[in-house]
């Protein structure tokens, strides 16, 4: 025959609401939606750790170098070491140290 006799479309109404919308979650799945953002959430915290550490040795380096500087501009040449302990008299001396002779003096400003 020239014509076949079949339903070519069948409208059952809404075609978005075939079947239940509601998803099982599988164990295993469950298990990776719970770990993965943990795992991810322990390598943030480490890094913060870590990175707050490493801050904290680079301010404490950084005061080290200032206490150094500070301590180099406390340093006097021989000339005038020389004048104020009147050219290492005997007069001036304290004592012996580990470093070798302790001299007192004064400096031309007064210290």
């Amino acid at each position: 025959s020239r014509f076949d006799i079949y339903q070519f479309y069948r409208n059952d109404g809404n075609p978005l609401k075939k079947g239940h919308s509601k998803r099982k979650i599988k164990s295993s799945q469950l298990s990776a939606l719970i770990a993965i953002p943990t795992v991810v959430a322990i390598v943030v915290a480490i890094g913060a750790w870590i990175c707050h550490r490493w801050r904290k040795a680079m301010q404490t380096a950084d005061k080290e170098i200032e206490e150094i500087i500070e301590a180099e501009s406390l340093q006097f040449d021989l000339n005038t070491i020389k004048a104020a302990t009147s050219n290492f008299s005997l007069d001036n001396k304290l004592g012996q140290g580990g470093f070798g002779e302790v001299y007192k003096g004064k400096l031309g400003s007064g210290q």
